[in-house]
Parts: C-alpha cells; structure tokens; sequence
C-alpha cells in the first residue's frame, strides 16, 4: 500500500485504496526495555519513503517526535552582538549555522558578516559523545577563540566563536558525565 506523507493511503491507478498492515511501533514499555522499532520491510520502502530523515541515535534507536533534531545536547549562546543573549539549541549530527532561516541554528538578529545557508557547523558525534567546529561555505571565516577554523576541531565546554561580529558561547549538556543513553 502506497501512503502519503501524512500516513494517509494513496489510491491507486484504477480507483481503489490498496490496504495492507503497516510495522507496529514498540509499545511504551518496549522502548523503556529498549527494543527497537525495526521498521518496514526493506522491500517496502519505495512505496513509504518521505522526504524526512528519521534520525537514529548512536544506540540504534530510532528517534521520533516533534524535533526532528532530536534531544537537546548542548547550546550555543550570543555573549555579542546582534541578538545577544539569546540560546540557541543544538541536536545529534551536524548542526549548520547560518543567518537564513533554512539553517538548523538561524542566527537572523542583523549580522550581514554571518553566511545565509551554511557559515559554519557544529557537529555532535554521539558514539564519542564529543562535539566538533567545522568550517562552512563561507567567504568570511569562524573563529574558535583567537584562532581561525580552517578544518574539524573538538569543542569544550565554554569556547568562545566568533561569527561576523557576533560572539557565541559553547555550553555542553551531552558528554563524558550525561548522555541520552542513559
């Protein structure tokens, strides 16, 4: 059975709504054991495909709900410049920055220095549990404390970026001390 991606079914050529049973999902008390949700058949998946990326987190366990980032596990906060004080958080897998509103972190407070799409990202690695800074597709580079970022470099808790004229502040939720997999 072919469905939308509302979930909805899909008619098919001559009129008629095919119904066949869709993968049951783990019950509450399935996923606090754990178990996962292994989802369709493989040989399904054209017919179901949507255009969304189902996140899966370094356990295997796939990851609904409302954010499609997932969990919160950490935070960049403006110490300068246009939008100051304002937090913005960050989620598992790459993270872009950038002042459009098509960026994971859109930093749109009025600093024109800042990349529309992709300035630069910020990476949580979940199987390490380590967070990374990478360079973007900007003209105008990104700084992690006085030092430009020109390849991957680790974050710490409390680093300092700097972006056109905004400062942010790196704070740390997920790590060696808390992560979502426990």
């Amino acid at each position: 059975m072919k469905r939308g991606p509302d979930g909805n079914p899909i008619e098919a050529a001559g009129g008629n709504v095919e119904r066949t049973a869709l993968p049951k999902k783990p019950s509450a008390r399935e996923e606090e054991k754990g178990q996962l949700y292994r989802g369709p058949d493989p040989r399904e998946i054209g017919a179901m495909d949507s255009d969304k990326t189902r996140l899966i987190r370094s356990s295997g366990k796939l990851q609904d709900g409302a954010d499609e980032k997932g969990p919160v596990v950490g935070w960049v906060v403006i110490i300068d410049g246009p939008g100051k004080g304002n937090a913005l958080e960050l989620g598992f897998g790459n993270n872009r920055i950038g002042r459009g509103s098509d960026a994971e972190l859109s930093l749109c407070f009025g600093d024109e220095a800042i990349s529309r799409k992709n300035h630069c990202n910020i990476i949580f690695d979940g199987r390490s549990s380590k967070f990374y800074i990478q360079p973007g597709e900007s003209r105008n580079l990104t700084y992690l404390g006085d030092d430009a970022v020109l390849d991957s470099q680790e974050l710490s808790t409390h680093d300092k970026i700097g972006l056109g004229k905004t400062t942010l502040l790196f704070v740390q939720l997920c790590g060696d001390s808390f992560t979502w997999e426990d």
